[in-house]
């Protein structure tokens, strides 16, 4: 397995409170050359933010983080760094999620499981590749 912090081009905040889906889709971004930065919730992610040198091309969030929800944390990170792109998962639907959280339209999103594939599609997708 490569290393968290892999090389490549864009770099991706991948916040995940979940150790497991944290380590595979890094594994999935990494593979796919891109250079990954884990956070497992919200409060460690915007020190990440805060505490690199790198510009942080998309994070991807869980909607549902413990404490903030993944919408309060990117509108946060905002602040610090006011184009971030982001990119929301979900292990509930999408329609769930947007009732719950207020998910407007203009957001990209993606629900769990998802494959490689999917994920890098929107991926490129979030990034306007």
């Amino acid at each position: 397995m490569r290393n968290a912090e892999s090389k490549g081009t864009r770099t991706i905040l991948l916040v995940e409170s979940d150790h497991g889906v944290r380590s595979a889709v890094s594994e999935m971004l990494c593979k796919a050359g891109y250079f990954v930065m884990q956070a497992a919730e919200g409060r460690s992610a915007l020190d990440r933010l805060k505490n690199t040198e790198r510009e942080i091309d998309l994070v991807i969030m869980d909607v549902f983080l413990p404490e903030k929800s993944g919408l309060q944390v990117h509108e946060e990170m905002r602040r610090w760094q006011q184009d971030i792109k982001a990119l929301f998962t979900t292990a509930y639907s999408l329609d769930l999620a947007r009732e719950e959280r207020g998910i407007t339209s203009g957001l990209y999103f993606i629900e769990k499981p998802f494959t490689q594939s999917a994920l890098l599609q929107r991926v490129r997708a979030a990034l306007g590749e």
